[in-house]
This record gives structure tokens, C-alpha cells and sequence, in this order.
């Protein structure tokens, strides 16, 4: 019995031929932040301040975003740390707190300025941290929770009346856990991540700290769907103390020693038509430089 011959493959030269591809023109951006934690500690013996949030990881999104001019701008949870108002171990440092309101306002003027004029959608839903006004005064004064000014819409004590999302043009779509916006029909925002399967729709969130992505597959018995989950990072510190005799490990308020966090944040590319796609990219930002559409941002 005769058995086939093992042969190499015969060389020849293939070329390939590129399919024609469709330029974009029905396009916007849309630019995302998470877990900003901004605020101050303050030293209790020279009364000198230092952040929680990242003023230079801030920076970089703000120069991509100068350079991507989104039409809209998304905010999604723990803007503000307020960690005077938590219910963990409250620390003499915590007393920056007008400082820290300051910075909260002037960081969203900035971030807003520099996505230039054409921004046309400005949304910010609640994270854990920005509910900690309300939540402090449910477990200590709830009557004085609905204290308005008069003619105002929020509440005295709350972070879009501290913080003037009114005057900015920010809307708020709810507060965590259920705090959530569709961008598309396919795409929604929340802070926290989503249950499995939780949503028919790709998710970016928040909350966690990290930059990962997962994605899952839907079958259905004419259809394939695939979502996809973008954790996008945060722009807070991620470092431990310099100083040694400070009672907190780490430069964000927290109970831990160290964090495994990582900063980053996203663009969400959406192509317009009768049924809208979108890309989604995350920018990770390490050791204060990030990498986007060829550039380097540091």
C-alpha cells in the first residue's frame, strides 16, 4: 500500500489585494471619567495640603480631550471623595474640606473648557462617594437633607448645589447603585459594574479602579450579540504616604496599606446612522504618560 508524500508547500508570490473601505463622516466623540476622588488632606500640625486626586493624570485626559473635541462629556461616579463625611476612622487630615469644594468646581470648569465649544451634553451620575452629603445627613439630621435655597433645585448639602452643576449645564441621571445613561442603545454608563447579564448592552463603569475589559456573547436563533464590559480606570492617586507617621497607608483615604489600582480613561467613538455603532478605547495612563492615536501625553 503507497503512502501520500509528505511535501513542502510550492513558494509562489501572493499578493493582496486591500478591500476598499468607507471613509467616516457621520462621526462624533464622546470622552468618559471615573473615580476622580478629588479633595485635599491637610497636614494637622503645618496645616499643608495634598491631594487625593491626581492633578497631573487629570491633566492628561484633559489635553486628550482637547485634542478629540467630544460632543459629549461623561462623569461617571465618585467625582469628590468627602472623606470627612464616610463612615470609616475620621482623621484630623480631613479638614481641607472648602479647598477641596474649590478644586471640585474648578477641576469641572477646566475639564469642560477644554473640550471646547461644540460640546453639546455635559452628565454626571452619582458614585458612592458623591452621595456621602445626603447619606450623612439620612443617618444624622434627616431633616435637614431637603434645606434649599430659595429658587434652587438641589438641596443645600449636596454635591450639585456645592458644586454648581446648575450653572455648569450638568445633568444628573441618578445616583449609585442605580445611577445609569445610555449613550446608545447598546452602550450605558453606570459607576459600579454590572451583574452577568445584568444589561442587553456593552457597560462602562467605574468604581473599581482598574483598566480591563471582558467581553460576553448572546445567542439568540437568528442573531449573535457580543458586549462588552470596559472598566476604565480612575484618576486618583495610586501611591502609598510619604509620610511615615501618617495613620493612613495609602494617598487615597482607605483602610488598606497599598492599592492596586490603575489610572485611566475612555473615548467612545460613535458612527451615526439608522442603527448607530461605537468603539470604545481606553487610555491607560502609567507613570503620568499615556499613549493615544499616536501621541504622547504626559
Amino acid at each position: 500500500m503507497d503512502f501520500p508524500i509528505v511535501n513542502c508547500a510550492r513558494p509562489k508570490v501572493i499578493k493582496f489585494s486591500p478591500k476598499t473601505f468607507r471613509v467616516l463622516k457621520k462621526t462624533w466623540q464622546a470622552v468618559v471619567v471615573s473615580d476622580t476622588q478629588i479633595g485635599y488632606l491637610q497636614d494637622p500640625e503645618t496645616k499643608v495640603i495634598e491631594p487625593i486626586h491626581d492633578p497631573e493624570a487629570m491633566r492628561i485626559a484633559k489635553y486628550v480631550c482637547m485634542d478629540v473635541s467630544p460632543r459629549e462629556l461623561y462623569f461617571i461616579g465618585d467625582w469628590m471623595d468627602w472623606p470627612f463625611l464616610s463612615r470609616y476612622t475620621q482623621h484630623e487630615e480631613y479638614d481641607a474640606v472648602n479647598e477641596s469644594i474649590r478644586e471640585g468646581y474648578d477641576q469641572l470648569c477646566s475639564f469642560i473648557s477644554a473640550a471646547g465649544p461644540q460640546l453639546t451634553k455635559k452628565i454626571m451620575i452619582g458614585g458612592n462617594h458623591d452621595i456621602r452629603p445626603e447619606k450623612f445627613l439620612l443617618e444624622h439630621n434627616r431633616k435637614a437633607m431637603r434645606v434649599k435655597r430659595a429658587g434652587d433645585t438641589w438641596p443645600v448639602f449636596s454635591q450639585q448645589f456645592l458644586l454648581r452643576y446648575d450653572e455648569l449645564g450638568i445633568t444628573t441621571p441618578g445616583y449609585y447603585p442605580g445611577g445609569e445613561y445610555y449613550v446608545l442603545p447598546d452602550l450605558i454608563l453606570t459607576h459600579a459594574p454590572p451583574k452577568a447579564h445584568e444589561f442587553q448592552a456593552s457597560v462602562i463603569h467605574g468604581h473599581l479602579h482598574k483598566v480591563e475589559r471582558h467581553a460576553r456573547v448572546q445567542h439568540g436563533l437568528d442573531v449573535r450579540h457580543t458586549y462588552f464590559t470596559y472598566d476604565i480606570g480612575c484618576l486618583c492617586q495610586t501611591g502609598t504616604s510619604s509620610n511615615p507617621y501618617r495613620l493612613m497607608g495609602t494617598r487615597v483615604p482607605s483602610d488598606r496599606p497599598r492599592t492596586d489600582w490603575s489610572q485611566g480613561f475612555a473615548v467612545i467613538n460613535v458612527v451615526d446612522g439608522e442603527i448607530p455603532i461605537h468603539s470604545v478605547d481606553q487610555i491607560s495612563i502609567v507613570n503620568h504618560k499615556a499613549i493615544y492615536q499616536g501621541k504622547l501625553y504626559e
